[in-house]
């Protein structure tokens, strides 16, 4: 995710604020680079965005309501919060070079993330006990 940070009070508005959240809690409890191991870089040339990365961006779209690849480009629009962001074609193209093996080595890549979220909670210190859901209220 790009290096931003959540403060209210000014007068720009940025869509995916929320979004931009939950890519940085993917960051921090590791998803990120764990997709980025399990899916090796392939071919002649390497692919410009990382494809760990443009998983979880991925993920994003899917969390906003996106249906299709091209809906990538609402993140594409954000650079400030998301950073460079691939196009819908990369993000396709991305999508079907992952096959049989490769599947399960996201799976697990998402296991080994889920289980540092379950045991070591204190890797994203949070100041308390918060809520992970859009309210981020204390519980």
């Amino acid at each position: 995710m790009a290096n931003a940070r959540l403060a209210g009070g000014g007068d720009r508005v940025a869509w995916g604020a929320g979004l931009f959240a939950l890519g940085g809690f993917a960051d921090r409890v590791g998803l990120t680079e764990a997709l980025s191991a399990a899916v090796p870089r392939r071919g002649e040339r390497a692919p410009a965005h990382d494809r760990g990365a443009l998983l979880v961006h991925l993920l994003l779209v899917l969390a906003g309501g996106g249906e299709a690849c091209t809906d990538i480009e609402h993140l594409r629009s954000q650079r400030d919060l998301f950073g460079a962001v691939g196009s819908g074609s990369t993000l396709y193209r991305a999508l079907r070079g992952i096959d049989g093996s490769g599947l399960g080595a996201l799976w697990g890549a998402a296991a080994t993330a889920r289980r540092g979220v379950v045991e070591a909670p204190s890797r994203w210190p949070v100041g308390g006990r918060h809520r992970l859901d859009a309210g981020g209220g204390p519980l």
